[in-house]
């Protein structure tokens, strides 16, 4: 049982003690000085090595890393939680804002399938270091306001039924399971799945609610063993832990992976890990890192599968036919760390298009409300909105270029670059004030919650909700709530009560 200690102390701790409030400034101001002197050192080598860093965008590079990086040092030297969504964003942040724009310097990048890019990205990288500043200032800004405000629910928490929960939680597994077995039949089992995503994904059309039902059967399961394991008299070692989320990455490629979607295995391994540390013990954080390394490891041979189906298992024979099959696809390890992981490639490219004379019509608001959109099935909605596909296409291509059915762009631009699409260059940074009124709430919670409070969980999720706001556009989050949260959160939700911190139900 994960002990009360855990948990972080709350802000009305440190209020309470001026001493403890002038060590935690000092401590914040060292973090923020060491974080900048690292980001600098990083950019001198580059620098050393390579004249293309003697040039002004490496200063605005070097504030939106140490900002950022500033959340990161606490996280690393042990003065946050392993799994604090600040920590963990500054991880993903430290790549994104600042990594991945030297990275694409470094390798003259380009942008598969798309013409008319810049040829020196070094100026548009510099106007989005900018733009990343300011946004990563009103980012921490907004998660301090709202990580801080008073919470009224804080004396109380939800506790699972011991007689409801196992029954209603392995009678959703079970149906679940019997959606994913009909999915199977009725696509010809995995080889029509694997042909039907490679040259026939009309196929897949109004299908996104039996697989949203369907794949969170793994989810459910480990929901239910880690509850079953918290309340067993022994507690569990690491070998049968690492059994555990073994099996289940295993279970989870059986569910999800066919339709190729790296997306659904890595968030769901990462909320198995989370239901582990928060509910049965905590991680260790070497295998912490040692996951970042198998997702790197495994975000890459998948990728492959995008392309060339079953063909990807070539790529493990060697050298020669893992060229060949990157040759055939276009999927590199680069565009891995620079395109998947992080979007510095595409909001700078738009930073560009922006700022070119042509004319480009702004969605104003559109983007979003046709993501809402998609909760409504087409054949009762005929006429639906076209979401964001329809502007990414006409910036990537040109005006009048996207055709609904025929012909748009897939490209995700991530929170800061759907926000230029909306509004222009200049509400860039409004986007990161959004992921920051998320990771606040989420880090109130966490300051907050009982050790026996069910809604851990379901944090797993939470903060791959701030991971994805932050990397995703609205339809991809839309996604991520529905698919995912949903049903796992309905399960916890109603199978639980709420009860007062004293043990007395309000």
């Amino acid at each position: 049982m994960q002990p009360a200690a855990y948990l972080p102390a709350s802000s009305s701790r440190w209020r309470a003690r001026p001493h403890a409030v002038r060590r935690r400034s000092l401590a914040r101001t060292s973090d923020l000085v060491l974080s900048a002197m690292v980001c600098a050192f990083v950019v001198t080598l580059f620098a050393i090595f390579s004249e293309q860093y003697h040039h002004w965008f490496i200063l605005p590079l070097i504030a939106s890393g140490a900002l950022i990086g500033r959340d990161m040092v606490p996280w690393v030297r042990r003065r946050e939680m392993l799994f604090s969504p600040a920590g963990l964003l500054s991880l993903l942040g430290i790549h994104v804002f600042f990594i991945s724009p030297l990275l694409m310097v470094a390798w003259a990048y380009e942008i598969p399938y798309l013409q008319g890019q810049p040829d020196d990205w070094r100026d548009w990288l510099g106007i989005l270091a900018v733009l990343n500043t300011v946004g990563i200032y009103l980012y921490r800004w907004g998660r301090e306001f709202v990580r801080n405000r008073p919470d009224r629910t804080a004396r109380t928490y939800r506790l699972l039924d011991a007689r409801e929960f196992p029954i209603v939680v392995w009678t959703a597994i079970v149906i679940c399971t019997a959606v994913q077995v009909y999915l199977y039949v009725d696509f010809g089992g995995p080889s029509g799945f694997v042909y039907h995503y490679l040259y026939d994904p009309e196929a897949w059309k109004n299908t996104g609610w039996e697989f949203a039902i369907a794949e969170s059967a793994p989810v459910l399961a480990m929901i239910a063993l880690a509850v079953r394991l918290r309340h067993s008299s022994r507690r569990p070692g690491w070998v049968l832990l690492t059994v555990l989320l073994g099996a289940f990455f295993v279970i989870q490629l059986v569910f999800g992976a066919l339709r190729g979607s790296r997306m659904n295995t890595i968030i769901c391994l990462f909320w198995a890990a989370g239901i582990v540390h928060y509910w049965i013990r905590p991680i260790q954080r070497r295998l912490v890192l040692g996951g970042i390394a198998f997702l790197l490891f495994f975000m890459y041979f998948a990728a492959f599968y995008k392309n060339a189906g079953f063909k990807m298992f070539s790529a493990f024979e060697g050298s020669v036919e893992r060229d060949l099959l990157t040759a055939k696809t276009h999927r590199t390890f680069r565009q891995v760390l620079v395109a998947d992981m992080a979007r510095s490639d595409i909001q700078a490219f738009t930073i560009y298009r922006l700022l070119q004379p042509r004319r480009f019509d702004y969605a104003w608001g559109r983007t979003y409300s046709g993501a809402l959109a998609l909760l409504i099935p087409q054949p009762l909605w005929k006429d639906r909105p076209p979401g964001k596909v329809k502007w990414t296409t006409e910036l990537e291509y040109g005006a009048g270029s996207y055709s609904a059915g025929t012909f748009h762009s897939s490209r995700v631009y991530g929170v800061s670059g759907e926000m230029m699409l909306n509004f222009g260059i200049l509400a860039a940074p409004l986007g990161l004030l959004i992921v920051g009124l998320v990771t606040g709430k989420i880090m109130r919670f966490l300051d907050r919650a009982h050790p026996h409070d069910c809604r851990l969980l379901l944090v797993p999720i939470w903060i791959c909700l701030c991971f994805g706001v932050l990397v995703l556009d609205s339809d991809n989050v839309l996604l991520l709530v529905v698919k995912y949260a949903a049903i796992p959160g309905a399960v916890v939700m109603f199978t639980s009560r709420t009860v007062r911190a004293g043990g007395l139900k309000p």
